[in-house]
This record gives structure tokens, C-alpha cells and sequence, in this order.
């Protein structure tokens, strides 16, 4: 995984994980979560459920897996508790891309 400005690192049930928001992510997400628009995304990102958790997870995992890599599979195997936790390191992640202070 190659290591990019913006990027968090995770670590769940003992791995190391990278996430990044890239926009072909954001637009997975969107259309994922069935949001039309950039405020109702905002308003879905504010009440995910778990499965919905599970999605976000995949689209920001996914630009550093390795290629060929099935991001499925991990995000899948993630408890309700795991998602919980990361949740605060993807909203960083939204956080960093959109804001652009110094």
C-alpha cells in the first residue's frame, strides 16, 4: 500500500488497514447509499447503519488494497463493533477532504 497525504490508518482485529476518500469512492458511496446530491449524503452519513457502515468502509478501503484485492471480503468480516470504531477515522477522512483549513 502506498502511503498518500490524507490517508488514515486503521487497525482491525489485528491488521493494519489504509483508507482514502477518492472521488470514484464518493461517488460509490453515493450510489450505494442511494443519496442524490451532496446534502443527502450528508444526511445519510449522519444515521448509517451498520450494513450501511459496511459500504462506507469498502469504498474508502478499497483505493489501498493491493490490486485484485477483494474489499468485500474484509469490510464483510467486520463485527458491528469494528465499524463503530472506525467511524470517528472515516469521518476524518470527510473531514480533511472537505475542509480546507491550514
Amino acid at each position: 500500500m502506498d502511503f498518500q497525504k490524507g490517508d488514515q490508518l486503521i487497525i482491525l482485529q489485528g491488521q493494519i488497514y489504509g483508507l482514502r476518500l477518492t472521488l470514484g469512492g464518493l461517488a460509490e458511496i453515493s450510489s450505494r447509499l442511494s443519496a442524490r446530491g451532496p446534502r443527502e449524503l450528508s444526511l445519510r452519513l449522519r444515521s448509517l447503519s451498520a450494513a450501511e457502515g459496511r459500504v462506507l468502509l469498502a469504498c474508502v478501503m478499497r483505493p489501498c488494497l493491493p490490486s485484485g484485492a477483494n474489499v468485500s471480503g474484509p469490510a464483510a468480516e467486520f463485527s458491528d463493533e469494528d465499524i463503530a470504531q472506525v467511524m470517528p477515522d472515516i469521518c476524518r477522512l470527510f473531514e480533511e477532504g472537505f475542509c480546507h483549513e491550514k
